[in-house]
């Protein structure tokens, strides 16, 4: 069994996708050069953490080798069928939305915490915030906007206005689904946010 440094990845790229527990995926790349796993190995996701961008996976040979997809590690799902497919097409309208929604608040967040309609050199303010997220400084990082994954109120809202025209109403969504349509609008969030 192989393990990683799992340190939070600030400032790294915005993830394109989200995963759940039981998709299945395989390797396309990965930087660790300890590993027995190579490009097209399969493998289970465990858990997916989109802050720190780890992905756990039980991969068919046995390894339990963590991806960093911060830090360059890759995947791909595995091919489904015409209903995935369709699926993955409306958490992706999600995690767009979320993503824009993000882009709007740490707009709204950095004019107003770094002075961005102030007139003056706000430069040492910026340094010091970027320096307090590199530390990661509780008190900054809880001020920075980030989405709230545990608000259910907006889901039904957000998802009528946000997914295609052709995809399955609310009501006769599984409870998974619907989780999985606020956590892919909160990835996008967070990731564009941040």
């Amino acid at each position: 069994m192989t393990t990683r440094k799992r340190d939070a990845i600030p400032g790294g790229a915005a993830p394109s996708m989200t995963y759940q527990p039981g998709d299945r995926v395989a390797l396309e790349h990965t930087a660790d050069p300890h590993t027995l796993l190579r490009p097209g190995d399969e493998g289970t996701v465990r858990r997916y953490d989109p802050q720190t961008r780890v992905l756990d996976v039980d991969w068919d040979n046995g390894s339990r080798l963590s991806l960093l997809l911060g830090e360059g590690d890759r995947v791909r799902r595995t091919a489904g069928t015409g209903p995935d497919r369709d699926w993955e097409r409306v958490l992706d309208a999600l995690r767009s939305a979320g993503e824009t929604a993000g882009r709007d608040a740490a707009t709204r967040w950095a004019q107003h915490i770094l002075g961005g309609r102030a007139d003056g050199d706000v430069a040492a303010t910026a340094r010091q915030v970027l320096a307090s997220v590199d530390d990661i400084d509780p008190p900054i990082l809880d001020g920075l906007p980030t989405a709230d994954r545990y608000f259910l109120a907006d889901d039904s809202d957000r998802y009528a206005e946000h997914a295609p025209p052709d995809a399955p109403a609310w009501e006769t969504l599984t409870a998974r689904q619907c989780d999985q349509t606020r956590w892919a609008w909160c990835d996008g969030y967070d990731a564009a946010a941040h």
